[in-house]
């Protein structure tokens, strides 16, 4: 039925893309706790409504409907789920509109397995979708802890309970983490739950919410906000920021809450992208630069200043790479150095020169042995990963099975805080230069292609199925094997 891309993100929330040959749908969820019941798991399922089938009312007017079923398994035993149709809203004769789906399930404190099964009724040539994970819900009264951040397209005042309702407000949920140049907002709602519980009644705090970029870690200065409160058995940080002048990049929505000392009592974190191509970096911007006894102003040649810059795009946001990729050809030799010195002080305020160096020494280190006949190592796949994330805990490396072109498994325990144990799948289909290709991570913000098994056989693989997923079982093949657990 459907080619999956789904990013698995730390802290209990899935968001990502269902694609299939007609369904196309969006799928997050969060979990909150209820201070007068259990916790719940909270899912959010976006239909684009002209990838449905649709089955006409009338000459002018059409109706989809798809079939929605969710399953939850503790210790192998099914704890809650639902299995429910969704009618969607009247369309025309060729298309219907899109529509959300939010629904809430109780479930305790506990890890489970969870299954969702979707099929558009109107389309049964295709098989259904079925996707599987796993969550954990721990909500400890003896620990501060908070939700998930939910991310909201709008919001109105609750006339009444019901599914979307959360302290006074109903919350469309904003289910893609994805924000284009159309969107100028970024409204988010997050619960921290039993500060009354831990801290003294007269003590003050305070939440902060701030953008960061992923990259670099550090703040956007414009996009932060605060307000002061008191310990209660629940505060809500139900707030916005204006986006409209956001750059392009990857970024974290950050929920920080400290105590009266500072200190950082709970964090949590929300992975989104921006795509604002009207904001670019301008030279005015870098003019206040100053390098004037700085460790750039020693650099003479401008063409290995232009090579220091290129080997950045590695570590470089969306809008650096920008910057490197149109305006780096057209710049004054000045310019290059005012980048290049303001790059580095991001990253290391106090000694850009040493944050340089330790990356030039990868730098050199890719270049020898990732290097091509054609490219440096880092313009490979593989160096860019490694300078990026470092050294992989383990690569696996397999040159030679009887059915695969020559692959390896790059593991690393920790990426960016991400969940643990991300890997990198790199294969070398002509079989000859010294570049492997990135096929499939489970790293936020990589390539994901679930169908990377086919490609990495596809010299011996008879793909007849579209919607096939894993390639027919060769001889000696260790690919799920080492992909599963790498060594």
């Amino acid at each position: 039925m459907r080619k999956l891309i789904l990013t698995f993100y730390s802290l209990f929330l899935i968001i990502g893309a269902l694609t299939a040959k007609s369904l196309t749908a969006y799928f997050n969820y969060g979990v909150f706790n209820n201070p007068t019941g259990s916790p719940y798991l909270e899912t959010y399922l976006s239909f684009i409504g002209s990838s449905l089938e649709i089955k006409k009312l009338g000459p002018n007017k059409s109706v989809g409907k798809v079939e929605v079923e969710f399953t939850f398994t503790h210790n192998g035993n099914v704890i809650n789920g639902m299995k429910y149709t969704i009618d969607s809203p009247e369309g025309d004769s060729l298309r219907v509109p899109n529509f959300i789906d939010q629904q809430r399930f109780e479930l305790p404190n506990g890890k489970y397995g969870v299954e969702l099964v979707i099929k558009d009724l109107n389309n049964l040539i295709n098989k259904p979708f079925i996707g599987k994970d796993t969550i954990e819900i721990d909500f400890n009264q003896q620990f501060i802890s908070t939700s998930s951040i939910q991310l909201v397209e709008n919001y109105t005042k609750s006339g009444s309970t019901n599914v979307l309702s959360k302290s006074g407000y109903d919350l469309i949920p904003y289910v893609a983490n994805f924000y284009p140049d159309n969107f100028n907002k970024l409204i988010f709602y997050s619960e921290t739950y039993f500060t009354d519980k831990i801290i003294p009644a007269s003590d003050p705090l305070v939440m902060t919410a701030y953008i960061a970029s992923y990259e670099t870690g550090s703040k956007m200065n414009d996009f932060a906000t605060f307000f002061k409160t008191t310990p209660k058995s629940v505060i809500v940080c139900f707030n916005e920021f204006n986006i409209t002048e956001l750059p392009t990049g990857n970024y974290y929505l950050v929920n920080e809450l400290k105590d009266k000392s500072n200190k950082t009592l709970v964090v949590k974190k929300v992975f989104f992208q921006r795509n604002n191509p009207k904001y670019q970096i301008k030279n005015e911007d870098l003019a206040s630069i100053n390098i004037e006894k700085s460790f750039v102003e020693q650099i003479e040649n401008p063409d290995s200043l232009k090579e220091y810059i290129r080997c950045l795009r590695p570590i470089a946001n969306q809008l650096e790479v920008n910057f490197i990729t149109k305006e780096l050809p057209k710049v004054d030799f000045k310019t290059m150095k005012q980048f290049f010195l303001g790059f580095w002080r991001q990253r290391n305020q106090v000694d850009p020169e040493m944050a340089w160096n330790l990356y030039y020494e990868k730098v050199k280190l890719v270049n020898a042995s990732f290097k091509t006949q054609i490219k440096k190592g880092y313009m490979t796949d593989r160096g860019r990963v490694y300078l990026k994330y470092g050294e992989p805990n383990q690569i696996s490396k397999f040159e030679n099975e009887p059915s695969s072109y020559p692959y390896e498994i790059w593991q690393y325990y920790q990426v960016s805080n991400q969940r643990n144990n991300r890997k990198f799948i790199f294969y070398n289909p002509d079989l000859v230069t010294n570049d492997y290709t990135l096929i499939h991570s489970d790293a936020l913000g990589e390539t994901r292609d679930d169908r990377w098994r086919i490609r990495l056989t596809k010299r011996n693989n008879a793909i007849i199925d579209l919607d096939q997923d894993k390639s027919n079982d060769h001889y000696g093949s260790k690919v799920d094997d080492m992909f599963s657990n790498p060594r």
